[in-house]
């Protein structure tokens, strides 16, 4: 029995329990629970989402003509990002060999590797003593998505600048996955080869504790393009509400974009033929990994001026991913949405945010919107958007990949658009 199939059953056992509801109002009858489903699982069935691979790529096609059938002109905005390819990432010692996940910004071994002095560290230890060696890095307990997160970048410049010969990361999360780590196009003083170790593997090599390691991580670099897509359907009026959601991330991305893809498309469906009063930019963004890169070059699109825009709502990561019962080191899966999210606003659609999402977990409180806000959410705002609605999250397998379909949570989909369907009603 395939995923697909499976899903199928689930649904079908929650409809007879009547946990998923099938009456919605007359406004919402056009999306229910399985359409935001289907639209998920063709999202998360093009494969990886890195930027420029053909996850990214045929994810944006399927966009751009779901687009197209609504009416919007559609253009689209070059970037280009370096990548590895055929990349092969493992440590060897006394006869074991661990794979790891190789890190960007990438740097590679030389393809018979690198034999040198093992050591590790924590974060808030001083990192000395690192000539020549290979450091591994044991970052605490977190949901890790980010290497400029202080406690990975300052002893990973430590030990570039100490002189080390590489640094292992082994980001200490609940999934126990490796978790790669967004990274800018450029990182400065960061020239050495830097790799994600999932927790059973740190274990390992704790428990042997070896003199010396073998680190070897090899490929090719190349540059990857894609694009920012952007659709506008002017309806003649003065103002503009522009909705965004990337597409990109390190694996599938399920939970952590497939939400957003999904109602992404839902208001593009709704709000194409309703009768408000402003003119519509959808824009779907790629570079997500190298720290929201895509949304930062937006600047330079031609998108409507904040002046004339009533409202941007970004539709970040992670807003209606399943939660999950923690037990020592076993996930059990449950129906509830993972409340680590965020919804941030201007304040002016504070009180209305306030209102309509009084009942979502996570969502309740209602931050403002700044420059410093995750995610893309301080991009907007840095490039001059202050009329803003925006959300983000980091759910269990945030950047794992075993982001899958069991990571998301169809309710939450239902109830957030829903949710968002009244707001766009209040503005």
């Amino acid at each position: 029995m395939n995923r697909r199939e499976n899903i199928g059953i689930f649904m079908g056992l929650m409809t007879n329990l009547g946990i998923v509801t099938s009456g919605h109002s007359a406004e919402t009858a056009e999306m229910n629970e399985n359409s935001f489903l289907k639209d998920i699982q063709t999202y998360f069935d093009f494969g990886n989402k890195q930027t420029g691979r053909p996850g990214d790529i045929n994810a944006a096609i399927w966009q751009e003509s779901e687009l197209a059938k609504l009416g919007f002109k559609t253009t689209r905005q070059k970037l280009s990002v370096m990548g590895g390819k055929d990349l092969i990432s493992f440590i060897e010692y006394g006869g074991n060999k661990i794979q790891l996940l190789p890190q960007y910004p990438l740097n590679l071994t030389p393809e018979s590797g690198i034999n040198a002095e093992f050591a590790y560290f924590l974060p808030e230890q001083k990192i000395t003593n690192v000539t020549g060696k290979i450091i591994l890095l044991i970052l605490p307990y977190s949901r890790w998505s980010s290497i400029l997160h202080p406690y990975i970048l300052n002893p990973l410049s430590a030990a570039a600048n100490g002189g080390a010969s590489a640094v292992i990361i082994a980001t200490t999360g609940p999934s126990g996955d490796a978790l790669a780590l967004n990274t800018p196009i450029k990182l400065d003083g960061i020239n050495i080869p830097i790799a994600i170790i999932e927790q059973s593997g740190r274990s390992k090599l704790i428990s042997y504790a070896p003199q010396t390691i073998k680190f070897t991580q090899s490929g090719s670099l190349v540059n990857f393009d894609s694009y920012n897509l952007i659709g506008k359907l002017d309806k003649g009026f003065d103002k503009w509400l522009v909705v965004s959601s990337p597409r990109s991330g390190w694996f599938s991305c399920a939970g952590e974009r497939g939400p957003g893809v999904a109602v992404w498309l839902a208001l593009a469906r709704h709000l194409a033929k309703s009768k408000a009063k402003y003119n519509l930019a959808f824009i779907s963004t790629s570079g997500h990994e190298f720290e929201n890169f895509g949304t930062e070059i937006l600047a330079q699109a031609d998108l409507p001026k904040s002046d004339k825009t009533q409202l941007w709502l970004h539709l970040g990561a992670g807003f209606a991913a399943n939660d999950w019962f923690e037990l020592g080191v076993k996930l059990s899966k449950l129906n509830n949405v993972d409340a680590q999210r965020i919804l941030y606003s201007s304040p002016n659609f504070k009180d209305i945010c306030t209102k309509n999402f009084k009942n979502q977990a996570g969502l309740e409180i209602v931050r403002e919107a700044s420059a410093k806000a995750a995610g893309e959410a301080g991009k907007i705002v840095e490039n001059g958007y202050g009329n803003i609605i925006a959300f983000a999250g980091a759910h269990r397998f945030h950047h794992s990949p075993h982001d899958n379909m069991d990571c998301v949570n169809l309710h939450a989909t239902q109830a957030v658009y829903d949710s968002l369907l009244q707001t766009l009603k209040q503005l």
